[in-house]
């Protein structure tokens, strides 16, 4: 199974602590990539680090949660974000929608409930990763010279691959008479 980064992020730290026991993150797909305290410490981190998706508190110092996925949004940054918040902020985590968190747990957490969101964020994740490996193959053939490692790595990245992951590809040519 694939595994993915994200990154949880909360002011109150025993929330934090809390989620990295409450579910299974491996058995997910998922490694704890590390925590933010606050929307400006988040942003940073994700903007340098680049995790698959960060679990995001809506109140918080800083950037709250919805300026924190503004944010993001607006860098380009493809970091999917799911929104935590208690009942009585059902309109922020509305708002967070709308920006594109793509999903959203109630606070105090319910196991079952962070874990369907958590398989519903790592299903798309995997067929993302599946029409980016389709497309890297489609540039690799229709690049079809010889491509040197330096480019062909950067080319992986750009498209959201990490040497890291173990990503490996074989492109053979085949030449008349060769």
């Amino acid at each position: 199974m694939l595994l993915f980064d994200v990154l949880l992020v909360d002011d109150e730290r025993w929330i934090v602590e809390s989620l990295r026991g409450t579910v299974d993150w491996h058995a997910l797909g998922f490694r704890i990539a590390g925590s933010a305290a606050n929307g400006v410490e988040a942003y940073e981190r994700i903007a340098r680090e680049k995790p698959h998706v960060a679990l995001i508190d809506i109140r918080m110092p800083g950037l709250n949660g919805i300026e924190l996925i503004g944010k993001l949004k607006a860098s380009g940054i493809p970091t999917k974000c799911i929104v935590a918040s208690g009942y009585a902020e059902f309109e922020y985590a509305r708002q967070a929608m709308v920006y594109g968190a793509c999903g959203y747990c109630v606070k105090p957490f319910r196991k079952e409930e962070l874990e369907e969101t958590l398989r519903g964020v790592h299903a798309a994740l995997c067929r993302e990763r599946r029409g980016l490996g389709r497309k890297v193959a489609a540039w690799l053939l229709e690049r079809g010279d010889g491509q040197d490692g330096a480019e062909m790595r950067e080319a992986l990245e750009a498209l959201g691959f990490r040497e890291s992951e173990g990503v490996f590809f074989a492109v053979c040519h085949w030449r008349d008479g060769a």
